[in-house]
């Protein structure tokens, strides 16, 4: 467990503060684990620690982190395929048979252990419901999981993440755009965020609460509804009649949302002399909060594509930031956010530098230099519990001695491991036999009197200075190194036998579609000659036909529509390794045009005869 309290975060008078002296946050955003994919964007294009070490490295200090409410109550194994298990192969489980990923909150307390490595703060941030519920009903909860069950849930996180030193906020709802701010209904945010906040702190005290604002519908107490032009999570002014009351006043932290021209146009960015409009726009929807209230303001949300307009609006931004000292986590790192882009481009490698170079002229406090030391505080996992020892053999008998070995030496063990500096410490007891050779020596004979062996002295640096085996330690290694091979072995010829048997099934299936496919291209041409011949028949019958001329003659056409259909049938089932799959349908049809066909041929047939016959009698009679 690491020291959680060695850095206090409070907030006060209008700012935050950590061990009582000013803090200020330049922080980004970093999603994906939030949504399906169930871990943050980017780990398949590059390792976690590499995309860690650019965000510090270019003068960020916090990261906000997302997630859902179904996935950390569930708290499944992430998709290995989600990630590339060579680039991150600590987000893989231990189970060594199947690839998968690690639990969700496992996953989560290896970003945050890799980000507390490099100094970067995290704010954890329930940005949805659910994975797939994005924008979602606008509200903290949903009919599948209630707001008691939410409650449940920030006590399980404050059980996982409470005690890693750099967690060290909570934003408990992103962007609630569809609840009210100090309506008096049930829907009213503010409320719920006093409810919600004050159950994390009985559970967390340490913990900054963030609060974000709602938006224009149904809108907060006091705003001016669609027309303000409010950004989800944006609209605070409910808190001039309605503001937020925790138990620890210096925990909360308002924290709303706003967006460039790039993202949306609002109205008052084409009127009223933007840019210049923007910092009274900013005081009317959440800038006044610091100064009415004395709580501090974070921006947890901004951004956009930073060019043309939206790159005015950005420089406005960073100035009025700067000047009010108000700290903010940008939107985002990642480059697959469609309405804002990221600072990385669509390869997660290459720098939108006129991003960076904008975002660097804000200031950020050193985390580092805040910590005992001046270095990260690592987190010591306790070693894991150790295996029963083996049951003591049966009463019998002293055995005979072991194989052929010499007495021990008198200044070391069969395995000394120590170090000159333990030169003091007195030897270690050596082990004796395991239970399986015991056995072994009971049922041989007693051997001869031992000879004399020389102590073999092993000079590889893998063992410490002054290390020993005897012959008979190397004769127990050697059987348990024999024994650790064969179950290795085992487990090679089971996912060996596993691989062949994938193999011959899939050599059978190939095989069945390789006697099927010639069968169905036979059939195809057979019926494509028998179309043809058919065109040819009922053209000979058409042109002797007296009385069903006419009907011949569209069934040639009929005819050759079947055989055109024919031979396109055969052209598909060519390409396709698995046949056409309406193949058999259309040859049903084309056998029902045939069999019709030949019917009225033969009564044209029979009608071309009757004629015939009528004309030699008339011959006959004149």
């Amino acid at each position: 467990m690491t020291s959680a309290s060695s850095i206090v975060f409070e907030a006060e008078n209008g700012i935050i503060t950590a061990n009582h002296r000013p803090f200020l946050l330049r922080g980004i955003n970093w999603f994906g684990s939030e949504s399906d994919l169930g871990v943050p964007f980017g780990l398949r294009e590059r390792s976690a620690d590499s995309l860690l070490n650019f965000v510090a490295e270019t003068g960020f200090n916090a990261l906000r982190i997302l997630f859902n409410w179904k996935s950390v109550q569930n708290n499944q194994a992430v998709d290995a395929k989600s990630f590339r298990p060579s680039l991150n192969p600590d987000l893989l489980d231990d189970n060594p048979v199947i690839l998968a990923g690690l639990p969700y909150l496992r996953m989560l307390l290896v970003i945050i252990r890799k980000a507390a490595q490099r100094g970067l703060l995290i704010l954890l941030t329930c940005h949805r419901i659910t994975p797939d519920a994005w924008p979602g009903n606008g509200l903290w909860y949903n009919d599948e999981i209630q707001e008691d069950q939410v409650l449940l849930n920030w006590d399980l996180m404050a059980q996982h993440f409470c005690g890693e030193w750099n967690v060290f906020a909570v934003d408990i709802q992103n962007e609630p755009h569809k609840s009210s701010w100090g309506r008096g209904t049930r829907f009213d945010w503010n409320q719920a965020a006093a409810r919600i906040g004050n159950r994390v702190l009985s559970k967390c005290p340490r913990w900054l609460i963030f609060v974000e604002g709602v938006s224009a519908q149904p809108g907060a107490i006091g705003d001016k509804g669609i027309p303000g032009g409010y950004w989800w999570g944006g609209n605070l002014v409910g808190v001039h009649h309605a503001p937020i009351r925790l138990n620890q006043p210096k925990r909360l932290v308002y924290s709303p949302h706003t967006y460039g021209p790039g993202t949306f146009y609002q109205t008052y960015y084409q009127c009223c002399g933007f840019p210049s409009n923007m910092p009274a726009i900013w005081d009317e929807h959440w800038g006044f909060v610091r100064s009415s209230t004395g709580v501090p303001i974070v921006v947890g949300e901004w951004g956009g594509k930073n060019s043309g307009t939206d790159h005015t609006w950005h420089v406005a931004m960073v100035n009025f930031l700067k000047e009010r000292m108000i700290g903010s986590f940008y939107y985002c790192l990642n480059p697959n956010s469609e309405d804002t882009n990221g600072i990385l481009l669509d390869d997660w490698k290459t720098i939108d530098r006129s991003k960076l170079e904008l975002l660097q002229q804000l200031q950020a406090t050193e985390v580092l230099p805040l910590l005992p030391g001046g270095r990260p505080i690592l987190v010591k996992q306790p070693p894991p519990p150790r295996p029963p020892p083996p049951p003591p053999p049966s009463p019998s008998p002293p055995p005979p001695p072991p194989f052929p070995h010499p007495p021990p030496p008198p200044t070391s063990s069969h395995l000394s491991t120590h170090s000159p500096s333990d030169a003091s410490k007195p030897p270690a007891k050596a082990s004796p036999p395991p239970p399986f050779l015991l056995v072994m020596l009971k049922e041989s004979p007693p051997p001869p009197p031992p000879p004399t062996w020389p102590v073999i002295q092993l000079s590889s640096s893998r063992w410490a200075s002054g290390a020993h085996l005897s012959p008979a330690s190397l004769s127990t290694a050697f059987i348990g190194t024999l024994l650790g091979a064969g179950i290795v072995i085992q487990m090679v010829r089971w996912l060996l036998s596993k691989i062949r048997a994938q193999g011959r099934s899939r050599v059978a299936t190939n095989s069945r579609a390789a006697n099927v496919l010639p069968r169905k291209k036979s059939a195809c041409r057979e019926r494509g000659a028998q179309a043809e011949e058919l065109e040819h028949v009922l053209s000979d019958k058409a042109g002797g036909s007296v009385i069903d001329e006419g009907s011949a003659l569209v069934l040639c056409s009929k005819a050759r529509e079947v055989n055109k259909k024919a031979k396109g049938v055969e052209q598909k089932v060519s390409k396709s390794k698995s046949g056409s799959p309406g193949f058999a349908k259309r040859l049903e049809s084309a056998k029902g045009t045939e069999g019709s066909a030949l019917k009225v041929s033969a009564k044209s047939a029979k009608d071309r005869s009757s004629n015939d016959s009528l004309k030699r009698q008339c011959k006959a009679r004149t």
